[in-house]
């Protein structure tokens, strides 16, 4: 399987990550899926709704950020393909949290962010429990 992330998107998803630092931001994404590739068409840059103080290693959407991003979704044809999150001077690799909460038909974008700086991506998702990486394509870097 392959993310297919366009450059414009990718510097979306990248801008509200970084902006969200010293905490985990979070965005769904939104496209379609294929057999063999994840697209992504939109991201709905959502805020972390993880309770103040846990911010720093934790993010949470709060249902009614899914339900009217779903809506605005399903209205163009497409659906919440996954979702995006960044990891605050931390790799770009899945947590013990991001792995137990992952849905196996979703795709994740880490954006590991350093210093203010977004250092690293990488997608994944969770394939009987454990995680499988994604290609990510389309000018990501």
């Amino acid at each position: 399987m392959q993310l297919h992330l366009p450059k414009p998107l990718q510097q979306t998803l990248q801008t509200h990550l970084v902006t969200a630092y010293p905490e985990e931001g979070c965005a769904l994404l939104i496209g379609r899926v294929t057999s063999d590739t994840f697209t992504v068409e939109a991201i709905q840059p959502v805020a972390n709704a993880a309770p103040a103080g846990t911010r720093l290693r934790r993010y949470a959407i709060k249902p009614a950020d899914i339900a009217q991003a779903d809506r605005v979704a399903r209205a163009n044809g497409q659906d919440i393909i996954g979702v995006a999150h960044s990891h605050p001077d931390h790799p770009a690799v899945p947590s013990a949290r991001d792995l137990a909460e992952a849905w196996p038909d979703f795709a994740y974008v880490i954006l590991s962010v350093h210093a203010g700086l977004a250092t690293d991506v990488r997608a994944w998702q969770v394939d009987a429990g454990r995680p499988l990486e994604l290609g990510i394509i389309g000018g990501v870097g």
